[in-house]
């Protein structure tokens, strides 16, 4: 097959979903109003940001990663709160405060989330450069269709917060030294490194309130688009 998307005069045939996503509008219907009245719409995005409190996280000089995670963080929510409003944001932490991974993944069970993001800012200690974005998403004990969600949600987030960055795009893999995505296996989970706290080019960009209104933007799409292409939870579905 062959042919040609165009929306509004540009054409979007070759551009990666994140970004056709920006060209696109979306109707929903009232369930009230239907033939579904247990249908529910509303979207539930956990954002966690990494460390926090006495655990700094990647520390450059006087620069923490804690810091930079909470403020793209913080980006991210405001971006999806003015640009979908059905979808409820919920923080695992807004201030300088510690929430380790098992009490991350206990919030966003607790708030019925239908996705996981954790936000870190990676480090180097090696010789040469070390740049870049890179996602994780988790495989073990989780079913074909999360690892599948998983897998696509962190391609699509390391494809734009590398562009936002203006950085290298270092892919995505399904394991962490840490073992951390073995915690959870039926909410999708992503874990994304923004950049490199320890490369004096990168983490310039990483504190700058510009480029992180830029990540905040390009996580948000991404997130939106994601949430809203996922099945919608009927009540039949929700937990006892």
């Amino acid at each position: 097959d062959s042919g040609s998307i165009t929306i509004d005069g540009k054409d979007v045939t070759r551009l990666p979903e994140f970004k056709r996503a920006a060209y696109l509008g979306r109707v929903f219907q009232d369930p009230m109003m239907g033939t579904a009245p247990n249908m529910q719409l509303e979207e539930n995005l956990a954002l966690a940001a990494g460390h926090g409190g006495e655990d700094p996280g990647s520390v450059a000089g006087e620069i923490y990663e804690k810091d930079i995670n909470l403020a793209v963080a913080l980006a991210v929510r405001e971006y999806i709160e003015h640009h979908a409003s059905d979808i409820k944001v919920v923080m695992t932490r807004t201030g300088d405060t510690l929430v380790n991974y098992q009490e991350q993944v206990a919030v966003a069970e607790h708030e019925d989330a239908d996705l996981l993001l954790i936000l870190h800012t990676n480090s180097y200690s090696g010789t040469g450069r070390a740049i870049g974005t890179q996602g994780f998403y988790q495989t073990v004990r989780a079913s074909k269709e999360i690892q599948a969600k998983n897998k696509a949600l962190a391609e699509a987030l390391t494809g734009a917060i590398s562009e936002a960055l203006e950085t290298y795009n270092r892919g995505v893999s399904n394991k962490t030294a840490d073992g951390l995505l073995d915690l959870n296996d039926h909410i999708p989970l992503s874990l994304v490194e923004l950049g490199f706290i320890t490369d004096e080019e990168e983490v310039a960009k990483l504190t700058s309130t510009v480029y992180q209104e830029k990540m905040g933007e390009a996580i948000g799409k991404v997130l939106i688009d994601t949430l809203y292409s996922y099945p919608v939870r009927t009540e039949e579905e929700e937990e006892p």
